[in-house]
C-alpha cells in the first residue's frame, strides 16, 4: 500500500478548478494500491463541513513566515512518520514551500509539485521565484496540467523539462449524464434560440 499525502493551501469548495481536480483524483484512486491523506494549510467552511472517505486534516497555517508555525511542522512530521507517508504531492505556492521543507524533516523522500499556473505575475512574484528555485533540488518530479505550464515553469524557474510530466485535467463525464435533448431544447428556448441557430460555448 502506497501512502500519498496531498497538501493544498485551501479548499473553498469541491467545484473549484484545482480543488475539484484534486478531490476527483483522490476519489478515483485504486484503494487496493493507494491510501490518500489530505492536508489543508488553511481552514475554510468546506473543510469544516465536508464528509470524506479518507483522512483529512487542517494545519491552521495562515502565513508561512511566522514563529508560530514550528509546532505545525512538528505535528506534520509526526503524522508522516506514524502513517508511513511515501509521497507528498503539493498544490499551490505555500503548500509547495511548506511541503518540501516538511518532507525533509519528516524523512519523506518523494515530493511531487503540481504546477498549474503560467507565471510570472501574481503567482510567481520575485520572492516566490527565489523560493521555488531554491527548492528545486528537493522536488522529485513536477506535474503540469498543460504543455504551456510545463514550458513556462521550465523557462522561468530553470527546471529541466525532463523533470516535468504533463497530466491534463480530468473530466468527470458522469456530471453530464443528465444532459439530454429535452434539457438542451429547454435551455435553447430560454436563450431565445431555435434549432437553426448555432450556439457556441466559451470557457
Amino acid at each position: 500500500m502506497i501512502n500519498i499525502l496531498y497538501l493544498i493551501d485551501h479548499i473553498w469548495n469541491s467545484n473549484g478548478g484545482t480543488e475539484g481536480q484534486l478531490l476527483m483524483l483522490i476519489n478515483n484512486l485504486d484503494p487496493s494500491r493507494y491510501r490518500p491523506h489530505l492536508f489543508c494549510l488553511k481552514e475554510t467552511p468546506w473543510t469544516k463541513s465536508a464528509r470524506v472517505d479518507f483522512p483529512m486534516h487542517v494545519l491552521h497555517i495562515k502565513k508561512l513566515l511566522r514563529p508560530g508555525i514550528v509546532p505545525q511542522i512538528f505535528d506534520f512530521r509526526r503524522y508522516c512518520r506514524q502513517n508511513h507517508i511515501d509521497i507528498i504531492q503539493t498544490y499551490f505556492n505555500d503548500s509547495l514551500i511548506f511541503g518540501v521543507i516538511a518532507s525533509r524533516l519528516s524523512g519523506v523522500k518523494k515530493v511531487i509539485a503540481s504546477r498549474r499556473n503560467l507565471g510570472p505575475g501574481f503567482w510567481n512574484r520575485k520572492g516566490l521565484l527565489f523560493a521555488f528555485r531554491a527548492l528545486r533540488p528537493f522536488v522529485t518530479r513536477y506535474m503540469a496540467n498543460s504543455q504551456a505550464t510545463r514550458d513556462s515553469i521550465s523557462r522561468h524557474e530553470g527546471i529541466a523539462p525532463d523533470r516535468i510530466d504533463v497530466i491534463y485535467n480530468g473530466l468527470d463525464l458522469c456530471r453530464f449524464a443528465a444532459v439530454d435533448d429535452l434539457l438542451r431544447a429547454r435551455h435553447r428556448r430560454e436563450l431565445g434560440l431555435d434549432d437553426s441557430h448555432i450556439l457556441i460555448g466559451m470557457a
